[in-house]
């Protein structure tokens, strides 16, 4: 570690950010202090790098043994809003229950981030989400959730979770009950990127819907994609036993690609 010298930093608060409805106000001290830097963060056994509004990495560091983090990156990653109010220099912090102190899957000065690990109960999804968002380093007010769901895989409970940030579309899957990381990718979203399309989503569907000869459809999936340079809609459904799936055009409505297979029931279901 390296000794640097921070002038104008207004010593607390900041260190203690994981409280809700809770305010803070600054004051106003200038003066110079010795800090050690190189200080890594981890949440949910992942590391994390707080990023400042414009997305440039803050480092935290350590002063006459207490470790100070940028306080906005750190509570957005667990969920929570933070404002600033320049007239009485106040800092907000609310959690997206206000009545419920946020479950951040860590338990203060044990050094346990597993959210589950050590009493082998599943972690919550909040804590999943947190686990995949500090992997990305991207920050909760940032991403846009559109799955977050528990499921059974190789014979252990994972969390799938996409999300969209900054034009990426970002796929994890997390363990339930460690909080770790099993599976992830991120590709370009093409939603956000400017795809043409002159078709809507439910216009895509019905003509999947009429084309499969099907009349109450139970629709999984509907994304719009680039393939091959152009637009195309990706669409999954079922009716009865039967599972669909389908591309359409997204600006003619044309049939590019179509599959459909049987759903097998297991015996239980057969016998009731």
């Amino acid at each position: 570690m390296k000794n640097n010298q921070i002038k104008g930093f207004a010593l607390g608060a900041v260190s203690a950010c994981l409280v809700m409805g809770v305010a803070y106000s600054t004051v106003d001290a200038s003066r110079n202090i010795t800090v050690q830097d190189g200080i890594r963060i981890q949440m949910n056994n992942t590391a994390f790098v707080p990023k400042d509004a414009k997305g440039n990495p803050v480092s935290p560091f350590l002063y006459n043994g207490t470790t100070y983090v940028p306080m906005r990156p750190l509570c957005e990653a667990i969920g929570m809003t933070v404002s600033y109010d320049a007239k009485t220099k106040t800092v907000s912090l609310t959690a997206p229950n206000a009545n419920t102190t946020p479950n951040t899957g860590t338990t203060p000065n044990t050094g346990d981030t597993t959210g589950g690990a050590a009493t082998g109960t599943p972690i919550t999804d909040e804590n999943a989400k947190v686990a995949a968002l500090g992997d990305a380093g991207v920050t909760a007010s940032d991403a846009k959730f559109e799955k977050c769901e528990l499921k059974q895989e190789n014979g252990k409970s994972v969390y799938e979770i996409e999300f969209t940030a900054s034009g990426k579309k970002y796929e994890y899957q997390v363990d339930a009950t460690t909080g770790t990381i099993v599976k992830k990718d991120n590709k370009e979203d093409s939603s956000s990127s400017g795809s043409s399309a002159k078709l809507s989503e439910s216009e895509a569907k019905d003509i999947a819907a009429k084309k499969a000869g099907v009349s109450s459809p139970k629709f999984e999936k509907c994304e719009l994609k680039q393939e091959n340079g152009k637009s195309v809609y990706e669409i999954e459904f079922t009716s009865g036993s039967t599972k669909y799936e389908y591309t359409i055009d997204a600006n003619d409505g044309s049939v590019v690609s179509s599959d459909k297979e049987k759903e097998e029931k297991d015996d239980k279901d057969d016998k009731n």
